[in-house]
């Protein structure tokens, strides 16, 4: 009995079949180009006349989580697994928040569906990227300047001494002005900057912080874009500091349209509120003279520099 063959009409479509069914990469795609994670945010961020845009804050609502840029201004935010979401994979468009507390602050729209990031919607793009870089433009310009009363300098740690601390604020560019929270003294319009966090900077193995206090309670202020200066005296007690050299940083809430509580609570900070976790939110640009603390002196015949204990 013999066995009958039809030749192939279009043996060309055979081999080509076999070749996509045989093929386990895409030879048309780029891997280096084109993700296909959809759970990860990725950007960059500019700072107006080129300030350094490393450590700016980026938040994603809901989801509550948030991350820093690094040196370039590039960010990279994961989702947590659909799984962990709440109902098995949230699905919105939610507000991307991009934060520094003297900056304007700037937002953009993620669309997420059953915990996903959808890309080529709202502002990201076909490749889970911001479809533009985010540019933010300072609303606060501060300055801290420090005058030590008459007697050697750096200061002995054992030496008490009495430092009129003036800051300087403004607004520039913005008619209406900027709204700012701090602590102050409602019988002097001038103490209004009156609480400061003193940070050792010469040390990064030393943790070393403590508040500098001469106010009576927290109060607000619009400031407007031109200078306004607020002065303090403040007595530095004996012994508060180790020697070293330490940044003073005011105690300032800038308020701002769209600022959400629940933002700075992934940073470990209570909105509106002191706590020394308040020096980890984020500012730029701040003009601010060192502290400096000097060793011990010994003690005088007057009674004077008296040993620590």
């Amino acid at each position: 009995m013999k066995t009958l063959t039809r030749p192939l009409k279009y043996p060309f479509l055979l081999l080509l079949f076999l070749i996509i069914a045989t093929c386990t990469d895409n030879p048309f795609s780029n891997s280096s180009e084109i993700s296909n994670d959809h759970q990860t945010i990725q950007g960059s961020v500019a700072i107006e006349n080129n300030v350094s845009p490393e450590d700016v804050y980026v938040w994603l609502e809901q989801f509550k989580i948030g991350t820093f840029t690094d040196h370039k201004g590039d960010f990279s935010l994961r989702l947590p697994s659909p799984e962990s979401q709440p109902g098995g994979g949230l699905s919105g468009t939610f507000k991307l928040y991009v934060y520094v507390a003297n900056y304007r602050l700037a937002t953009a729209q993620v669309a997420v569906r059953d915990g996903e990031v959808v890309f080529s919607q709202g502002d990201i793009n076909d490749k889970g990227h911001l479809k533009k870089e985010i540019t933010l433009r300072k609303i606060l310009d501060i300055r801290v300047s420090i005058e030590e009363g008459n007697g050697i300098y750096p200061i002995p740690r054992n030496d008490s001494r009495e430092l009129t601390i003036r800051t300087r604020l403004r607004a520039p560019g913005i008619p209406q002005g900027v709204e700012v929270l701090s602590f102050g003294s409602s019988n002097s319009n001038n103490i209004f900057v009156g609480m400061f966090i003193l940070r050792r900077i010469d040390d990064p193995e030393e943790d070393f912080v403590r508040a500098a206090i001469a106010a009576s309670g927290q109060m607000a202020k619009v400031i407007g874009s031109t200078y306004q200066t607020f002065s303090v005296s403040y007595h530095l007690p004996r012994c508060y500091l180790p020697t070293g050299i330490y940044d003073l940083y005011p105690y300032l809430w800038i308020r701002q349209d769209g600022l959400k509580p629940e933002m700075f609570e992934t940073l470990g900070v209570t909105f509106e509120k002191f706590d020394f976790n308040f020096e980890k939110v984020p500012f730029k640009e701040r003009n601010i003279e060192k502290l400096r603390i000097g060793p011990e002196q010994p003690q005088d015949e007057t009674g004077a520099f008296p040993p620590c204990g």
